[in-house]
């Protein structure tokens, strides 16, 4: 009888440390649930995203999504709108990555300033992300490098500029300016053809590591034509672009055909 006793109460201590222990993972798993959510919430803001707010919708699974003011008084999303996306999904990544938690899709919503929903999207996160390589050149050579071998194709260079992210990953930012959108459809294509062939030959060989480049297309009137964002380790590219400005620079389904 003794022997069966003690059974039991060794029984009942590891089913107690099991619970225990089981209590002490949920208890960290929230608390880095919540460690994501804020450490979102600071990095999008000093990268300049208009978080409005960022909620776990669920905790198991693990869910999350961003509400980003836009400043559209409408139901369509101004240029800047496009540019979001990315810096979250990079961000959501980094964060899920430094936690060891699991995170598979984040919800974005964008709402106007009347507080109306105007786009959503549940975006899938990448299982992996590689960090970028140390650059051999500052930012300021780096983007000297560029200038020096930008093809413009016609279109006028107003900025271009080199910086880090918080990750130390290098970015870059370029504004063109071009006549009207007749003259941007004459050049943006191949600039965006030209543009990743020539990052990735820099990359390679002269020692720059640009992680995200954006082009900013502009008319003669200062109004936006494109704004497009690329991230080369995620591999994502996203993008806002006017009315009249031609498809013919991104990969598309081919008309279809009129033979039986």
């Amino acid at each position: 009888m003794k022997l069966i006793r003690l059974r039991f109460l060794a029984l009942g201590i590891l089913i107690a440390l099991a619970i225990i222990v089981s209590a002490a993972l949920v208890v960290t798993q929230v608390q880095a649930q919540s460690d994501v959510v804020s450490e979102m919430t600071v990095r999008l803001t000093q990268q300049g995203v208009p978080v409005k707010d960022i909620k776990i919708t669920t905790r198991l699974p693990f869910r999350v999504e961003v509400e980003v003011q836009s400043a559209s008084d409408s139901e369509k999303a101004t240029p800047d709108d496009s540019t979001f996306e990315s810096a979250i999904i990079r961000e959501a990544m980094a964060a899920r990555n430094r936690h060891s938690i699991q995170l598979d899709t984040i919800r974005i919503t964008l709402v106007n300033v009347s507080g109306n929903p105007i786009h959503w999207s549940d975006a899938p996160l990448p299982q992996a992300i590689s960090s970028p390589a140390p650059s051999k050149m500052d930012n300021t050579a780096t983007a000297q490098v560029i200038r020096d071998q930008l093809p413009l194709h016609n279109m006028t260079l107003d900025q271009l500029d080199v910086s880090s992210n918080p990750d130390g990953a290098q970015v870059l930012t370029i504004r063109l300016s071009v006549q009207d959108v007749q003259a941007a459809n004459n050049s943006v294509p191949q600039f965006l053809s030209d543009l990743p062939n020539l990052l990735k030959n820099l990359n390679s060989e002269a020692g720059p590591q640009i992680a995200i480049y954006k082009v900013n297309v502009f008319d003669a009137k200062a109004q936006p034509l494109l704004k497009y964002t690329y991230d080369l380790q995620l591999a994502q590219e996203t993008w806002w672009q006017a009315d009249g400005m031609t498809q013919d620079w991104f990969p598309h389904p081919p008309p279809p055909s009129n033979s039986p």
